[in-house]
């Protein structure tokens, strides 16, 4: 028998309507993600391993109630198990009892941080500054999401020399805070400049990996500077706190490690150069001018063997420093050209592409076997794609 969703949804939802134990139950766990919605509120109910969406009538909850309901809180709720028409399993308040004390969870997230506070991982002192120029960019987050998308696509507009290290983690569920401080301490030891942590919006729960003791000592013993992009903005984890920089939202992480202009900043260095090459051929002119000066108002010294050698010297000079100014200028040039040819967004734009497997660039056939999960930038986007075969040669 085939049926269609709604059809399947509907069945479901008489099951539960029709089972008298969840029509009127109690269950007991930690408030957290509350939201107000018109004349009612959200929240989840939560214990150790796992948790439910309520929705409650704020007219079923008392004055008393609502001033105690705040995160972290254990309540008793009553009420109905419910499905919504999205397919969602929610539980329909209509009673709610906050409990005296703050749930196993909140209490252990406090003393976490009070731990590590006092052992001095949040101090201001231990933070590192990001260096003036950054072309190697370590990301550590899920290559599947669209937080990736959003990081390059800031990031390869503000900087075209830019390189991305990328090291795919799970940003949620078991294992996810082992994965995320792993990448932390791989990263470290590469060729980067910063390192961004980075995942999307969630519940507080969906963010939990990032509020761990692990992630928080791989931050701390991290050689490089670290940016903390976790949820939004008005979220903040262990993960920010411990972070040398923390950023509101990955996309706003991508623009702090961007924030300067190659190009300007080049042609502004290039220029003071210049300036003060000209300055000092014109101090030693002004220098010589001065003691020839001085000479010729010695009778002494005025033999015509003398002044040759003494314009002799002041001309090898000035071709000297002419020589040096011209010298810098063609370096400059060349590493100018050098940056631009090597540039990902030269290398896309010139209608070739980039191909990348795992966290690695792909130059060679060599480098990839039957059934490898690749990825291929180009200067419009990007594909996924899986080998299927493998020639050597035309």
């Amino acid at each position: 028998m085939i049926i269609n969703v709604t059809q399947y949804n509907n069945f479901i939802k008489a099951l539960i309507d029709n089972e008298p134990l969840l029509s009127k139950m109690s269950v007991c766990g930690e408030v957290s993600n509350m939201r107000l919605s018109g004349e009612g509120i959200f929240l989840t109910l939560k214990d150790a391993f796992c948790q439910m969406d309520c929705f409650c009538y704020l007219d079923k909850i008392s004055d008393k109630a609502f001033q105690q309901l705040e995160t972290g809180v254990e309540v008793v709720v009553e009420g109905s198990t419910t499905l919504y028409k999205n397919g969602k399993i929610g539980f329909f308040v209509n009673k709610l009892t906050p409990l005296t004390a703050k749930g196993e969870q909140y209490l252990k997230l406090q003393e976490l941080k009070k731990k590590l506070a006092e052992l001095g991982f949040f101090d201001r002192e231990r933070k590192k500054t990001l260096p003036k120029y950054i072309f190697d960019i370590g990301v550590v987050t899920s290559l599947n999401g669209a937080v990736l998308h959003d990081i390059f696509n800031v990031i390869s507009r503000r900087n075209r020399y830019a390189k991305l290290h990328l090291y795919d983690v799970r940003v949620q569920g078991d294992n996810a805070a082992g994965q995320i401080a792993q990448g932390i301490k791989t990263l470290s030891k590469e060729n980067v400049d910063v390192i961004i942590i980075a995942r999307g919006g969630g519940s507080k729960e969906d963010l939990a990996a990032f509020d761990s003791e692990e992630v928080a000592i791989a931050l701390r013993d991290c050689d490089k500077p670290t940016v903390s992009a976790v949820g939004h903005e008005t979220d903040f984890s262990i993960c920010d706190f411990c972070a040398d920089l923390r950023a509101g939202t990955p996309s706003i992480a991508a623009e702090m490690v961007t924030d300067f202009d190659v190009d300007y900043d080049f042609g502004t260095a290039f220029d003071r150069l210049n300036t003060n090459m000209y300055e000092i051929v014109q101090q030693k002119k002004a220098d010589f001018n001065g003691l020839l000066g001085k000479i010729e108002k010695n009778a002494q010294l005025k033999s015509e063997r003398l002044w040759n050698n003494l314009v002799l010297k002041m001309d090898k000079s000035l071709y000297f420093l002419k020589n040096k100014l011209d010298n810098n200028k063609a370096n400059a040039d060349f590493a100018l050209k050098k940056i631009k040819v090597l540039s990902p967004e030269n290398v896309l734009g010139s209608g070739k592409a980039i191909v990348v497997k795992g966290k690695e660039r792909v130059f060679s056939v060599n480098d990839v076997s039957v059934g490898d999960e690749i990825e291929v930038y180009f200067s419009d986007g990007e594909v996924k794609a899986k080998i299927s075969e493998v020639k050597n040669g035309f």
